[in-house]
């Protein structure tokens, strides 16, 4: 700790308690911020996928160049779309990375680590048998979104070839 408690004062402990407190709700605030994000995401790449999958039904027989370039940009954003989700979900994890970090330098000051405890339990989150970090698990939805993009386009630039004759 940065501050001794005979330095501080008698109101030391009590303090070193209440911010621990607020900080453990701040750390439960970005999980939860990022519970929100991740519905945004995923509900509005649920809906592209389906105009995407509608569009390229309708037009896989009468596909015209206009609307191909228009399957593209759609696809290309769609896929950003994903990315960004992706780059959001990891900016997330490295936020609450630092946050329980700085939980368990605080709870060495206290009576109970009980985070520190936990993570101890559960082998840091390195055997997937003790414990699989979903923030891991969750970085994987956008990657699949953009795979599933991009078969889409794949699939509908094929069927334009052969409807084409080349």
């Amino acid at each position: 700790m940065p501050t001794s408690e005979s330095a501080y004062g008698d109101a030391y402990k009590e303090h070193l308690f209440r911010q621990y407190t607020m900080y453990v709700e701040s750390a439960d605030r970005v999980s939860t911020r990022r519970a929100l994000a991740n519905t945004f995401f995923l509900t509005a790449s649920t809906i592209l996928l389906s105009v995407d999958g509608f569009s390229t039904s309708q037009q896989v027989y009468r596909m015209t160049g206009y609307g191909l370039l228009f399957l593209l940009v759609f696809t290309v954003g769609s896929a950003v779309l994903s990315f960004t989700w992706f780059l959001v979900l990891r900016s997330y994890d490295k936020l609450n990375g630092g946050k329980f970090e700085v939980i368990h330098r605080l709870e060495k000051a206290l009576p109970a680590s009980l985070y520190s405890a936990e993570w101890a339990i559960l082998g840091g989150g390195k055997d997937p048998r003790k414990y699989r970090p979903i923030s891991k698990l969750e970085a994987d939805v956008p990657l699949v979104f953009v795979a599933i993009y991009a078969a889409l386009f794949v699939a509908t630039v094929a069927s334009y070839l052969l409807q084409v004759g080349l």
